[in-house]
């Protein structure tokens, strides 16, 4: 796993959620994203995709960030959070359907979802 570095705006940012742009970082083929428990509802139902043990870990806990297009791993009821592994063509697509991403300083203010 490439150790990656995302010079990320975060677009909107609430106590249980995170909205954030990724630059440039196709080159990757995983990435791993951390989700509030609150968050899950509006994502709809996501199939396992790997198991937990053998997905190596992009961020910490203090790094959480939410994309809402992933594949689930497992999850972390003490930290109230699910944890998420996303391929990088998963993200692409999101980032070609969600035009807003590109669009640079330009936070939400209207304590909605940036995308």
């Amino acid at each position: 796993m490439p150790n990656l570095t995302f010079t990320t705006a975060v677009r909107k940012r609430s106590q249980d959620r995170y909205a954030v742009e990724f630059p440039g970082q196709w080159e990757a083929t995983r990435y791993r994203f951390f989700i509030a428990g609150e968050v899950l509802e509006e994502l709809g139902d996501l199939e396992p995709a790997i198991d937990a043990e053998t997905a190596l870990p992009v961020f910490d806990d203090q790094l959480g960030t939410l994309l809402p297009a992933a594949d689930f791993v497992w999850s972390r009821s003490d930290k109230l959070q699910d944890e998420y592994v996303i391929t990088s063509e998963l993200l692409q697509e999101f980032k070609r359907d969600n035009h807003s991403l590109d669009e640079k300083d330009s936070p939400a203010e209207d304590g909605k979802q940036a995308f």
